[in-house]
């Protein structure tokens, strides 16, 4: 889901990357373009079990639902810890039109993280009035890998940027130095073997902990994907496993 207000810097890159078909035209062009030309109006967001539209702009929110939510929005992160979304809502609003959307549409479930939940709020309160028909949303012309990550991937190996595949990061070494933390050490599998890269003074590590497709299965016409509940994984390299 890529929405105009939540990713600035997103949009500010992609001014500068052409698109793989034109080279003068850019990929957020590219994107507005297409945005323009067929724009995100979804007119059945909802349908009941008797097939029917059910009228998604009714977010089915109470008093009570109301107050639930600012109090999880006025929480500082101390308070909230370790909780669970379950834990600071009634069972209401699991029932509401409003939370079958924002699940369906952000991948959360009941016993997420709350303070995720409450990042969310904070970053894309701007799509409660309209989340019922997810005219926020901009679509790209292609699959989004067609359409941003290839067309990022040319541009950064056109400057020598050096992208390594079948690594991956088993650990990471850190330090600390005059009250600074620093990433020094990667510990990775390449090719299934072992190997050290060096993270130097000058050098920036961007990490990734987890993803929200951690534990994916396929499935087919008539096949239906494996339930993972545990990594499947090779040993000693940590898996994402999805929210906190």
């Amino acid at each position: 889901m890529l929405e105009e207000e939540a990713y600035t810097c997103l949009w500010n890159l992609l001014e500068s990357v052409p698109t793989l078909d034109d080279k003068t035209l850019t990929v957020r062009q590219d994107i507005v373009a297409f945005k323009e030309k067929w724009p995100t109006e979804a007119r059945a967001r909802l349908v009941d079990r008797d097939h029917r539209i059910v009228d998604a702009a009714r977010l089915g929110f109470d008093q009570h639902d109301r107050l639930e939510r600012a109090r999880l929005l006025a929480l500082p992160e101390s308070a909230i810890g370790a909780r669970r979304i379950d834990e600071f809502f009634s069972e209401h609003f699991f029932a509401t039109n409003f939370w079958t959307m924002w699940r369906t549409t952000f991948a959360f479930q009941n016993w997420h993280s709350a303070i995720e939940l409450k990042r969310y709020f904070l970053r894309f309160m701007q799509e409660f009035p309209r989340i019922h028909t997810l005219s926020g949303v901009r679509r790209t012309r292609l699959n989004q890998y067609d359409s941003i990550i290839r067309p990022l991937r040319a541009w950064l190996v056109e400057r020598g940027v050096h992208l390594d595949y079948g690594v991956k990061v088993a650990d990471v070494d850190f330090t600390t130095t005059d009250g600074v933390r620093r990433a020094e050490r990667l510990h990775v599998l390449r090719n299934s073997a072992p190997a050290v890269c060096e993270i130097g003074p000058g050098d920036l590590a961007f990490i990734t902990l987890g993803s929200m497709t951690g534990d994916t299965g396929y499935g087919g016409d008539d096949t239906v994907p494996e339930r993972r509940t545990s990594p499947a994984s090779s040993p000693g390299v940590p898996q994402a496993t999805g929210r906190r």
